[in-house]
């Protein structure tokens, strides 16, 4: 197997000592043809090459070097035995042989393309091949010269080859040994540079250029000196110039501050060899390290050392450093806590020769304990000085190297305090736990109880162990939470006393008045709490606060009344003097004996007539206020023609305002519901309101009645209402006055003389109220007045009575199934809402029960001193005091030994268990009212408007001891 390789034409020393060689041939082939006899006919070119050929191969066959002639079409015309043994024939085998015949194919063409070339350009050319065999693969440097005939045309070629194997070894070694040293260098951590004698940098390893950052081309011509710190440049310029004198190679080493690429100055450690007359080198090589992080480790280390010696200088204890056998390695005694026992020579001996037993024993078991474990080893001891006892603290520390520190002080001070501490922690636990108020320690942290004492136990409800198991949250309101959080976000420091709401066990809301202080409990930052219950101080602040407002509100309605009263009586002096002074004028005519004639006698009769109706329907309408505002009103209620009456009033009213021009419209439905009430009393107020709208509308006015019917809503749900509407025209109510239109004694339009004393209306008031309606009014100054008067119609039960109403049993349970026992209960509804009053007096009548009313807390009160009941309903806003202040007053005065409860043992029976009366609130928002219905003391709740089934189950659950006393019976 062969290969070739090109060689230029300027090759190294071998080569052109092989085509001086080859020149040398060329010249002898001239020589040759110069004295050849030149034939008198022209031969062709291939016979005279032959001849020349076979001349010359007698001059080839000596030369040691293949040589080889072969002609345009690449036959071998001239072989020398070398050449021939190269390729392992004879020469005759060779001869008149291509290279087809001697090689494979595609050495045959890579020949053949060298060989083709050359033929073209007529140029010589020298190229390597390596051809294998049995001795294994040679490498031959193969130089072919052209051959021309006559016509200077190329018809063959001369081709000389020179093994050289072993000048190819010799390069591929060294060619390898560069490679390895050049690895070497490139991968080193050393940073390698070669200044020449001036400085200026000649070489950079690829190290060099990682380490600093610049580029070979940044660095290579530049003074190595620029990049020297300027505080250590003196110092590296004289090193070097010393270097260069010497000329020593034996290196110096330096250290100095070099700026790399991004700024900043690294560490070098440098070792310089001055290698200027080494001819391979012929500069000054510099072997660098980069030895700032080095650097960086002993300023760390020298600092930590500092510390670490002044650490020790400050700890305030005798230090000792033992070895595993107890001998003393160093020692360094603190003046204030040194050991008596120890001297300042027991450095380098153990610790038995200067300790006595037991300490040596304990002192030798503590540090191989200590070395076992490496772990801290606490001791403490006694020693007896001149007959007092000091107390000592040993920590032994395993420090590394089978070695300990152990290091002495005298805690007999801290003993004493810690003893006096306990002590003082009992005396002020005792006081803790006997404090009469609620009291308890929480964790700063986790707000979690670390104690509480025995008075919190029992005001709260909980258990120690419950206490312990919770956190202040849990004791907290829901509303109250954010607050606290907020107090206590951000490092906040609460106040010392705040007031708070808190929650006991059973769900009691307290209101409290806290003092706290910071301390350390158990090791943790911790608040102690002592609390203040004042919620029943509260409640009659708040009681107190109520009835002065009631007593200021009286007042000013005192005040308010004298006014009215004054003015009423003005009014009614002005309304019986006018009257009465027409009646005395005619008496004292017809006493006087004047003579009258029949005529005028009949005239002045009438006239006193007259006057004496009025007089005497003034105080028939002030005896009407006056039964009214006693809600004593007897009310004979019967089914009314609901269309019939209403059309009536109208066509009476359009009669009376037909005087003034003012026109009467109405606008009544047909077939309205019939309704159950007093005609004679609701004629009365239609009449009164009608009166009224003509009296103060002006001329050619009108005025509008609207009936319409409608569906209850909210408390009135389920019930259908009749609703009258009545529009004036007239000059107005100011809005300042709206409030006062139905109180006795006043009259809006003030500025009208002579028209009553104001009782109308309020008499109206009362009687529409007595029907189970309701009165409203809208005015407009300039305008008009609106009066609007809602009542029930016909098949829904009406109250007839409003003070002391009692609700009987209706019989019909209409498909509800309720306990029978409940037939037996006397209910007392507490209820100022005459519609409310209505549904609850029809539930209780629906589930068997018989119930009486009162409006008022007051009433309620005083009606639980004069009758028992089972079970009180008690709405909780009513007007004067509410429902929360009367549930209040009523357990105040159970807690006297009052029973409110219908067959609760009284004073002279035999004692048994108190058993408070079931108070269950009413309330239109059962969410946000139930904590404060308990913490009032009821004892359930029922949300308005109030279902009949969930009334039935409250009912029946604080009624069930009925049905346990008729199941024992």
């Amino acid at each position: 197997m062969t290969t070739h390789r090109l060689l230029p034409q300027n090759s190294e020393d071998e080569v052109v000592c092989l085509r001086q060689r080859v020149l040398e041939l060329e010249a002898e082939l001239a020589a040759w043809r110069r004295a050849a006899p030149t034939p008198s006919h022209h031969l062709t070119p291939e016979p005279a090459l032959s001849q020349a050929m076979h001349l010359l191969q007698a001059a080839f066959t000596a030369v040691p070097e293949a040589v080889f002639i072969k002609d345009r079409q690449g036959k071998y015309q001239v072989t020398n035995p070398a050449a021939a043994q190269l390729l392992g024939k004879t020469v005759a085998e060779v001869l008149g042989k291509t290279d087809a015949d001697l090689f494979p194919p595609a050495e045959v063409s890579l020949i053949h393309a060298g060989e083709r070339e050359l033929l073209e350009t007529g140029k010589s050319a020298s190229y390597e091949t390596r051809i294998e065999g049995e001795g294994g693969v040679k490498t031959f440097l193969n130089t072919k010269v052209p051959i021309f005939d006559l016509a200077q045309e190329v018809i063959g070629f001369f081709a000389y080859a020179r093994d050289i194997t072993p000048l190819k070894e010799t390069e591929e070694k060294l060619e390898r040994s560069e490679k390895y040293y050049k690895t070497l260098i490139d991968q080193a951590m050393d940073l390698i540079t070669v200044l020449n004698e001036d400085g200026t940098i000649r070489y950079v390893s690829p190290s060099v250029v990682r380490s600093v950052g610049y580029s070979e081309a940044e660095l290579l011509g530049r003074n190595a000196f620029a990049y020297v710190h300027p505080e250590d440049l003196p110092a590296v310029v004289e090193r070097f110039r010393q270097g260069i004198h010497t000329g020593t190679s034996s290196g110096t080493i330096s250290e100095y501050r070099s700026q790399i690429k991004d700024g900043t100055w690294r560490h070098f450690e440098t070792l310089a060899r001055n290698l200027l007359t080494e001819p391979t080198v012929r500069g000054y090589v510099l072997n660098s390290r980069d030895v700032t992080e080095r650097k960086q480790a002993e300023a760390a280390l020298r600092e930590s050392q500092a510390k670490s010696e002044a650490l020790v200088s400050a700890i305030p204890d005798s230090i000792a450093r033992l070895n595993r056998e107890g001998l003393v390695l160093d020692y360094r005694p603190h003046d204030k806590y040194a050991i008596p026992l120890f001297d300042r020579d027991i450095i380098g001996r153990h610790s038995h020769e200067f300790l006595p037993e037991p300490y040596a024993t304990l002192g030798r078991e503590t540090v191989a304990t200590a070395l076992a474990q490496q772990k801290v080893q606490i001791i403490e001891y006694q020693v007896t000085l001149n007959g007092k006892v000091r107390e000592y603290e040993s920590r032994v520390v395993p420090c590394g190297n089978g070695e300990v520190l152990a290091l002495f002080r005298d805690i007999t001070s801290r003993k004493e305090t810690e003893r006096l501490a306990r002590e003082s922690e009992g005396r002020y636990r005792l006081l803790f736990e006997r404090i009469p108020y609620p009291a308890w320690v929480y964790d700063l942290e986790t707000l979690r109880f670390l104690a509480a004492n025995t008075a919190a136990v029992e005001h709260y409800g909980y258990s120690l162990s419950e206490f312990l198991g919770m956190a202040i949250l849990d004791i907290r309101p829901p509303e109250e939470i954010p607050r606290l959080k907020e107090n206590l976000a951000g490092n906040n420091v609460p106040p010392l006393k705040s007031r708070w709401q808190h929650l006991t066990k059973a769900g009691r809301l307290l209101e409290v008045e806290i003092n706290s202080y910071e301390l350390e409990f158990q090791g943790r930052p911790a608040r102690c709490v002592l609390v203040n219950d004042i919620t029943e101080q509260l409640a009659y602040e708040n009681r107190l606060v109520q009835k002065r407002l009631k007593l200021e509100e009286a007042n000013l309605k005192l005040q308010e009344m004298d006014q009215i009263k004054s003015n009423f009586t003005a009014m009614l002096v002005h309304d019986l003097k006018s009257p009465l002074t027409v009646v005395k004028a005619t008496i004292e005519l017809f006493e006087s004996g004047f003579q009258l004639s029949p005529e005028q006698a009949t005239q002045f009769i009438g006239a006193s007539k007259r006057s004496l109706d009025k007089v005497l329907n003034l105080i028939n309408e002030m005896l009407e206020v006056f039964r009214t505002e006693s809600r004593d009103i007897k009310l004979n209620c019967q089914p009314l023609n609901t269309n019939q009456f209403l059309e009536e009033l109208v066509e009476e009213a359009d009669v009376a305002a037909r005087s003034k021009n003012i026109r009467v419209k109405a606008e009544i439905p047909h077939l309205l519901p019939k309704i159950s009430v007093d005609a004679k009393q609701l004629e009365r107020v239609f009449s009164n309101l009608l009166s009224n709208a003509i009296k103060f509308t002006p001329q050619d006015g009108a005025i509008m009645v609207e009936v319409d019917t409608k569906k209850g809503t909210g408390v009135e749900s389920g019930l259908s209402l009749l609703l009258v509407t009545i529009t004036d025209t007239g000059e107005g109510i100011p809005a300042s006055e709206l409030p006062y239109v139905f109180e006795p004694y006043q009259q809006a339009h003030s500025k009208h003389t002579g028209m009553g004393v104001g009782l109308g209306l309020a008499i109206v008031k009362r009687l529409v109220a007595a029907h189970g309606g309701n009165i409203s009014v809208r005015s407009q100054v300039g305008v008009g007045t609106s009066f609007s008067v809602l009542l029930p119609t016909l098949g829904e039960t009406s109250l007839v009575e409003l003070k002391g109403a009692v609700s009987k049993p209706s019989g019909t349970q209409n498909g509800l199934s309720p306990a029978p026992w409940l037939k037996e209960a006397q209910v007392l509804l507490v209820e100022d809402n005459p519609i409310n009053q209505k549904v609850i007096f029809r539930i209780l009548q629906k589930l068997g029960i018989s119930a009486a009313c009162v409006l008022t807390g007051e009433e309620a009160v005083q009606k639980l001193e004069e009758h028992s009941f089972h079970l009180v309903l008690m709405d909780c806003q009513l007007p004067g005091m509410d429902g929360f202040e009367t549930t209040r007053e009523i357990r105040h005065r159970e807690a006297q030994g009052r029973r409110f409860r219908l067959g609760a043992p009284q004073a002279d029976c035999i004692p048994q268990p108190e058993v408070p009366i079931p108070i269950i609130a009413l309330t239109a928002s059962a969410a946000t009212k139930a904590p404060l219905c308990f913490a009032a003391g009821m004892d359930d709740f029922l949300e308005k408007p109030v279902d009949i089934g969930k009334c039935q189950a409250v009912l029946e659950k604080w009624l069930s001891f009925l049905g346990d006393n008729r199941n024992a019976d």
